[in-house]
């Protein structure tokens, strides 16, 4: 993975556990500004933020949205926007992993992994993507992750891998 090294902003969702607590480490550690994305994780997303600026006097915000509410998805994007002259990176990592299956559909289930996986990354780079050529930023990118399990046939999570 090509990183910008230069200073700016990286947005991180679901950057207080696992590979986004990583990404976020990795990226103050190559200069960038942190904004910490967490839905549930408040406890990890600010020891992740004293962390950071404990080991690298890195500015950090932390910044709460559920992904599966378009309206805070939003607020998410007008915040960044907002509050960021200089975001330069967007790293679509949240996720939601509920066990699911074809035969016992669960719309509300559907849609949440629907909205978290598809339609949270879709809003947030479109907003990115306005954001940088209306502040011609340059060097700017957009990293969406996705898990290497999508080629499962069989599987306890079928939302999760179908979105």
């Amino acid at each position: 993975m090509k990183i910008n090294k230069s200073s700016g902003t990286a947005l991180i969702t679901g950057a207080a556990k696992r590979i986004g607590h990583e990404i976020a480490l990795t990226l103050a550690s190559l200069g960038y500004e942190i904004v910490i994305h967490y839905n549930h994780s408040k406890k990890e997303a600010l020891e992740l933020s004293k962390k950071i600026t404990k080991k690298y006097q890195i500015k950090t915000s932390l910044v709460a949205a559920d992904l599966s509410n378009k309206n805070e998805i939003k607020k998410l994007a007008d915040f960044m926007v907002n509050n960021f002259a200089n975001w330069n990176l967007l790293i679509n990592n949240a996720s939601t992993f509920d066990k699911s299956k074809l035969l016992d559909f669960n719309d509300q289930n559907l849609f949440d992994n629907i909205n978290i996986h598809l339609v949270a990354p879709l809003f947030l780079s479109q907003a990115f993507a306005k954001n940088v050529k209306q502040k011609r930023i340059q060097d700017s990118q957009i990293i969406n992750l996705i898990d290497k399990n999508i080629t499962r046939i069989e599987t306890s999570y079928f939302y999760y891998l179908l979105s």
